[in-house]
């Protein structure tokens, strides 16, 4: 794991890699709350949080007056984002189920992807697994999309986690799950093994999302293409 870090901290600017790793150390401390304490640490938005709480180490740890005059500020602005953000992004499943977001990263050039996927716990909205995949020789954007969701599903069914909304911020790949019928295009075989072999088994539902409101899980996917790593 440090490796990984030390590579994204040498690919990444300090802004992005200031975010990873604050997200991280959440997930992590999450995560140790419930296995020992059996305490679930319940946030509507992860992303604004962990931009309020960088603002505010900021804030706590800068000498200079001028300085925490301007990271108080971007608190503040931070803080009203958040608020924004809990009343019009984010929009929690019904209670008992469990909301999958996945999100690809493209690259056009060399025709690689990264895949992110965020499991987000119903109506608390608790993060219970993230992972990230990079993957060689995928034919487009579209086959980047619904390979996020293969692997999304893997993850859930891994853990024993249904049942599933998969919320995606791609519209073609919303309307093709959608669809009774998929085409005989690559994606189409894609989806159409999700249906098959996977939706089923997990009672997999589907919804869409502006990219505004799957936000981490494009995180994750930049950072699968850029760091070429696998994680979960």
């Amino acid at each position: 794991m440090i490796n990984i870090l030390r590579d994204w901290r040498d690919m990444l600017n300090w802004k992005d890699f200031e975010e990873l790793v604050v997200f991280l150390w959440s997930l992590w401390n999450r995560r140790n709350a419930f296995v020992f304490n059996k305490r679930r640490v319940e946030d509507d938005d992860l992303a604004g949080w962990v931009s309020t709480y960088i603002a505010t180490f900021k804030a706590t740890n800068t000498n200079h007056a001028t300085a925490n005059q301007d990271v108080s500020q971007s608190f503040q602005q931070s803080s009203q984002i958040h608020q924004a953000q809990n009343h019009t992004i984010w929009c929690p499943a019904e209670e008992g189920v469990f909301k999958l977001k996945t999100d690809a990263s493209f690259s056009s050039i060399d025709f690689n992807a990264g895949l992110g996927v965020i499991i987000i716990r119903d109506h608390r909205g608790q993060v219970l697994a993230s992972a990230t995949k990079y993957l060689e020789h995928v034919a487009s954007v579209d086959d980047a999309e619904a390979l996020a969701a293969v692997e999304g599903l893997r993850v859930a069914m891994e853990t024993g986690i249904s049942p599933i909304l998969l919320e995606t911020d791609s519209l073609r790949i919303y309307n093709l799950f959608a669809r009774d019928k998929e085409g005989l295009s690559k994606t189409g075989s894609i989806i159409e093994y999700v249906k098959t072999h996977l939706a089923t088994r997990l009672q997999v539902s589907y919804s869409f999302t502006k990219r505004t409101g799957n936000t981490i899980a494009h995180l994750l996917a930049r950072r699968a293409l850029q760091s070429q790593e696998n994680f979960v």
